[in-house]
């Protein structure tokens, strides 16, 4: 399995993630981090099954 991170959870962030959500197999998407991240982008991104919310991109980064 491959675990993506994406940095921006803006209009293209979001297509970004429901396309790998969606279409790519073998692909998830493990964390989104975005500077204006509030309640309703993470309500987004666990409804997408994304278990990681941050507004700091270093824990992306950071995560081995």
């Amino acid at each position: 399995m491959l675990n993506i991170g994406i940095i921006g959870a803006g209009r293209i962030g979001k297509v970004h993630a429901q396309s790998i959500t969606f279409h790519v197999k073998n692909a998830q998407v493990a964390a989104i981090a975005d500077p204006f991240m509030n309640d309703e982008t993470k309500a987004w991104a666990e409804g997408l099954g994304i278990p990681k919310g941050s507004s700091d991109y270093h824990d992306i980064l950071n995560d081995p």
